[in-house]
């Protein structure tokens, strides 16, 4: 919109529009400009003389009345009573004023224009204290019509009555509208005397300023007010910002965060801080159990998720409001838990005593996939329904990364029991590697465990130890089943096995490529392994583990070219390659938990019972104790 016409004007149209046609109001502003619609109250904007608006707008405000009033020259009345009425602002009722004669007031015109009103042109062609002849150029492509021109007709008609002298007279003398080059008019008035204009310099004087002063307190209430709703607006904005830039960061975790734990850690971080919750809880849906079930705390303890004990929402459990959300799919707000209807035993508000929370669906490809409940201690009066459409659509986005998460590691999954089936298959056929992969993932697993490695890590470095194998898939049998020695050509093809092995297993480095390291088991600490000669720590831990596990096992197991050897002639060949072969730290590590390993549990390995397996076995035996 182009602001070209001050709002002192619409001031006069809605002055006019309220004395005469109170009853258009109601769809005076409808549909006026599309730069309105973000517009809180169009009225309050429009008899703000701050404000501006454009020529086409001025000119449909007028229109509207026109039609709905049914009188044709409506638009010269609206221009004299926004004199008789004085609509116009105070800067030009003063200016005005101040001048303290027509003659002087017409002689300001084209410089009173310039200030107010920027859609035409005025130039005085004469004038005297009788009369004067004006002439307006409007400029094109602004919208302007005849209704405009009518209107400054009644505007200079009735400005004589500010000095106490009846209306002027207008006569028309060309009219751009009517195909002339410009308008041009004659305004003619009574003659005042000298003694009247004298006398009246003086009282105008304390009258105008008395209205400056009026006017500065005026002035100085607005400019708080509009100080107090720029700073409320600031702060709506920044608010606006942090949670644009928290759906941002959300989008980034849908793209860079693939493990559904961590996914949920910063989801619930996120929505906890930018929504300024106390606490929040996910719940998921678990389609075998048909039932909600909690998965992610934040702003509660850190066992939060045990103090649940296991507990799950059956979907089918409608009078629960958790139950009900999934399975509406609608959001819901609770702002006073205490006062009600809610089940009062419920065991999440038995253990989290929430005061009030929101609790909004986690939906995705138009399927409801769980539930996010969040609270504020001092509660929710204070939540809007913009709050809740953020929060709906922050959840939706939590839903499409948790969706995502949850298909990538479907997909990791698969594809992994896919390379251990291969490895499985493998060993299948070879009786002396029988179970191998196994017992190598069941001693990397003590020496990580011993050496004080996180979970996480322990169990990398387990995947890793059951397909450290996998290349020897592309090795004929006849060189892995060789009962003699091999040639140069054989031994380089075995050397290939770490590599063929990456290229097997290359789709899941896109999902941690930390399983790569499982190609330098063979590397030897004093660099003369394979395939890249590393040495020393430059052999990355996992791979130094599995290099001491590995060959702990094929000293122990029967080879077509000889014969086992006993776990104390296993344990010497380590400890006498300490430093050479093996990393001395792995070593000795290792040669402590062998040594110290009892021969019932050694043998349980060379059977094929992974340590994992050890343990269920234990378990069994301790329920069968205990039901006993």
């Amino acid at each position: 919109m182009d602001r070209l016409v001050c709002c002192y004007n619409t001031r006069g149209i809605i002055g006019y529009v309220k004395r005469h046609y109170p009853e258009l109001l109601k769809t005076l502003y409808e549909d006026l400009d599309p730069s309105f619609d973000t517009v809180y109250n169009v009225e309050e904007f429009l008899l703000d003389e701050h404000n501006w608006i454009s020529q086409k707008v001025f000119v449909e405000l007028v229109n509207r009345i026109k039609v709905h009033s049914g009188d044709p020259n409506i638009a010269r009345e609206i221009g004299r009573e926004s004199i008789i009425h004085r609509s116009f602002g105070y800067l030009e009722n003063i200016f005005i004023k101040a001048i303290g004669h027509p003659y002087l007031s017409i002689r300001r015109t084209p410089e009173i224009n310039a200030k107010f009103n920027r859609t035409k042109e005025v130039e005085i062609v004469e004038s005297d204290w009788s009369h004067a002849i004006l002439r307006l150029k409007w400029f094109e492509g602004l919208g302007s019509t005849r209704d405009v021109c009518q209107y400054n007709f009644g505007i200079y008609e009735t400005i004589p009555t500010l000095w106490g002298l009846p209306e002027g007279k207008i006569t028309e003398l060309k009219c751009q509208f009517h195909g002339d080059e410009y308008c041009e008019f004659k305004i003619e008035w009574a003659k005042k005397s000298v003694f009247a204009l004298i006398f009246g310099f003086f009282t105008r004087r304390r009258e105008v300023l008395n209205e400056s002063l009026a006017e500065l307190e005026r002035e100085k209430a607005l400019t708080e007010r509009k100080y107090i709703e720029v700073e409320n607006l600031n702060v709506e904005l920044n608010r606006r910002i942090e949670r644009l830039t928290s759906l941002n960061a959300c989008s980034k975790a849908t793209a860079s965060i693939l493990d559904t734990d961590k996914l949920l850690d910063v989801v619930v971080s996120l929505i906890t801080n930018i929504m300024r919750f106390d606490r929040a809880i996910i719940l998921l849906i678990d389609e075998k159990g048909k039932c909600l079930r909690p998965v992610k705390t934040a702003g509660a303890t850190d066992d939060a998720i045990n103090k649940l004990g296991g507990y799950t929402i059956p979907l089918e459990r409608t009078q629960n409001i958790l139950a009900r959300v999934v399975n509406s799919g609608v959001a819901q707000k609770v702002t006073d838990v205490d006062h009600s209807f809610l089940r009062k035993e419920n065991i999440i508000l038995k253990k989290f005593n929430p005061k009030s929370f929101v609790a909004v669906p986690l939906i995705t490809r138009n399927k409801v996939i769980g539930v996010l409940a969040a609270e504020r201690t001092e509660g929710l009066k204070d939540f809007t329904s913009n709050d809740l459409e953020y929060v709906m659509n922050f959840c939706n986005q939590i839903a499409i990364s948790l969706e995502n998460a949850r298909l990538i590691e479907d997909m990791k999954q698969s594809y992994m029991s896919s390379i251990l089936s291969l490895a499985s298959a493998l060993e299948a056929k070879d009786p002396y590697t029988r179970g191998h992969s196994n017992r190598v993932a069941t001693y990397s697993t003590m020496i990580a465990r011993n050496l004080k490695l996180d979970e996480e890590r322990v169990e990398k470095i387990r995947l890793m130890a059951l397909m450290h194998d996998i290349g020897k898939i592309g090795i004929p049998d006849s060189i892995i089943d060789k009962p003699g020695k091999l040639d140069q050509d054989e031994i380089n093809l075995i050397k290939r096995h770490p590599l063929v092995g990456l290229y097997i297993i290359g789709p899941l480095l896109s999902y941690d490529p930390e399983i790569s390291l499982m190609k330098s088991h063979h590397e030897r600490f004093d660099g003369f392994g394979y395939p890249e000669g590393l040495a020393g720590t430059d052999i990355p831990l996992e791979a130094r583990i599995m290099g001491v596990a590995d060959s702990f096992d094929a000293m122990t197991t029967d080879r077509p070219y000889r014969k086992a050897m006993s776990r104390e002639e296993a344990i010497a060949e380590i400890q006498r390659n300490k430093g050479t072969q093996f990393c001395p730290v792995i070593s000795d590590v290792f040669i402590s938990i062998a040594t110290s390993m009892s021969d019932e549990r050694f043998d349980h390995i060379r059977n094929g019972l992974s340590e994992f397996e050890e343990q269920e076995e234990q378990d069994d035996i301790d329920t069968i104790i205990t039901d006993l």
